[in-house]
């Protein structure tokens, strides 16, 4: 679960803790088993276990982590103990990665209790401490950091979500895709529909004149405070195999390329880090490997893991 050679994360999925609606099943042999366990883990919660902050779905979660990823008991002659990154998860020094997509303002007073609780045990995490940490194994904060990643690119994030994490001295990292944020407000709806995207939102509470997405002068903002932008690809692009994806150069350099080149223009800083759609991870296209290594992405965020991505070799460059 935890790829070699990559930062240790823990993913914690907003939908459900948030009463969102569930997203499908991946439909892989561990994906399943650990579904699986985690359901189990669920069942066997208390009332209060379930209702207690952060919720039961939380609970489980962290429980399964302890359980299959994050030994209780390690002897210190054990090589593995020896690596950085091993000893970091089994002494409990491990990044958490917390996603969200769409912050609608009704979810404010939850959503603010929730960052308030990680802003007391947790760090924020910059492009340089993450970096630090995969290259030379430094960490520069007493506490564990937490990654709090935005994903798709909403309005409401910088309304709702970029205050809080503001006020209370976090991060927030934002991944974009550029295709829906350069799209005209009146068009960015049938976008979405047509780009899997989840919008959720009723008629009571759509956002007041149909923009959905970020604007060039939000994204601009939430960089220059220290926000990290980060890319989603163009087009809400997955290179998983089961969804058939277009894996043409021309169409991996808009996507990897192309997002890249639009953010950065938007930010004015350096766009680092991708994610696909469905949390891709290296090594399951060597096209699409190759494509944000050509593009001078440094991160990869995949479901359970962040990954470096190799720098191209010298003639590719």
């Amino acid at each position: 679960m935890l790829a070699e050679k990559s930062a240790p994360t823990f993913l914690l999925l907003d939908g459900a803790a948030m009463g969102g609606p569930a997203g499908p099943a991946r439909p892989d042999a561990e994906g399943a088993a650990l579904g699986a366990s985690a359901e189990d883990i669920y069942r066997r919660l208390s009332r209060a276990e379930r209702d207690a902050w952060p919720g039961g779905v939380a609970l489980a979660l962290q429980m399964l982590a302890d359980r299959s990823f994050f030994p209780s008991t390690v002897s210190p002659a054990d090589a593995r103990y020896e690596k950085g990154t091993f000893r970091a998860l089994a002494e409990g020094r491990y990044v958490r990665v917390v996603n969200f997509h769409a912050t609608p303002r009704r979810v404010t007073g939850g959503f603010e209790e929730q960052i308030s609780r990680l802003a007391e045990s947790f760090a924020p995490v910059s492009h340089d401490d993450l970096m630090g940490l995969i290259v030379r194994g430094e960490w520069p904060h007493d506490k564990p950091g937490v990654i709090l990643s935005f994903f798709d690119g909403f309005r409401d994030n910088y309304e709702v979500a970029a205050p809080i994490l503001d006020r209370l001295g976090l991060l927030g990292w934002f991944f974009l895709i550029s295709g829906w944020i350069s799209y005209r407000p009146e068009d960015q709806r049938a976008f979405a529909d047509r780009h899997m995207m989840n919008l959720p939102y009723d008629e009571s509470d759509f956002p007041e004149g149909g923009r959905l997405a970020l604007s060039p002068g939000e994204i601009e903002d939430l960089a220059r405070r220290g926000h990290v932008i980060a890319s989603h690809t163009q087009g809400h692009t997955t290179v998983s195999p089961e969804f058939a994806p277009d894996l043409s150069p021309g169409a991996l350099a808009r996507e990897v390329g192309g997002s890249k080149r639009t953010l950065e223009n938007l930010a004015g800083r350096p766009v680092r880090a991708l994610a696909w759609r469905e949390g891709t991870p290296l090594g399951a296209d060597w096209r699409a490997d190759g494509a944000l290594s050509d593009a001078g992405y440094e991160l990869l965020f995949a479901n359970h893991a962040v990954q470096r991505i190799p720098r191209p070799p010298a003639g590719r460059r």
